[in-house]
C-alpha cells in the first residue's frame, strides 16, 4: 500500500487523474480553505459562493478562494474515488453546512455527521496584568517560611 500527498490546486490535479486513466483511490483526506473571509452569497441553483473582500483566516488569499463551496471542486474529487471510498474533509464549524451542501450537490453521501476535537494551543490570549503582578510580588518576597503543620518549608 502507498499514500501520496498532493498539494496544489486539488480540481486541476483530479482532472489531470481522471484524464490519464490512473486508478481511483480508495480513501482521501481534504483540508479545504475554511473561507472565513468575505460574505457567502447563493446563485440561483443554490449553491453557495464568496462575495466580497475579505481575506479569509488572518487576512490570508488562500483562504477566500471560494472552492469549497463549489460543487464542481467536489463532483472532480468524486471522479477520482472509487464507489465507496471514505473521503474525510477538514472544516470549519462556521461552514461546514456549506461545505457538506456543496459535496451533496456533486452526488457525495454524507455517512458521519463530524468528528470533533479541541486544541487548546491557538492563537495568544488576553492577559490581566494584576494576576502577572501578584504572582511577580510573590517570587519576590516569599522567603520560603510556612506556619503550616504539613509544610516542609518552616523552620
Amino acid at each position: 500500500m502507498t499514500a501520496r500527498i498532493v498539494r496544489g490546486d486539488v480540481v486541476r490535479f483530479c482532472r489531470l487523474h481522471k484524464a490519464l486513466g490512473l486508478p481511483r483511490f480508495h480513501a482521501a483526506l481534504m483540508d479545504v480553505p475554511y473561507e472565513l473571509g468575505g460574505k457567502v452569497a447563493f446563485d440561483d441553483d443554490g449553491n453557495a459562493y464568496k462575495t466580497g473582500s475579505g481575506g479569509g483566516f488572518m487576512n490570508s488569499a488562500w483562504d477566500s478562494t471560494g472552492v469549497a463551496f463549489d460543487p464542481e471542486t467536489w463532483r472532480a474529487i468524486a471522479d477520482t474515488l472509487l464507489p465507496g471510498a471514505y473521503l474525510f474533509v477538514f472544516a470549519g464549524n462556521l461552514n461546514d453546512d456549506l461545505i457538506s451542501v456543496a459535496m451533496r450537490r456533486a452526488g457525495l453521501v454524507k455517512q458521519h455527521k463530524s468528528l470533533a476535537w479541541s486544541n487548546g494551543s491557538s492563537l495568544p490570549k488576553t492577559t490581566q496584568i494584576s494576576n502577572q503582578v501578584d504572582d511577580q510580588w510573590a517570587k519576590e518576597n516569599y522567603d520560603g517560611w510556612c506556619e503550616c503543620e504539613d509544610c516542609d518549608d518552616g523552620e
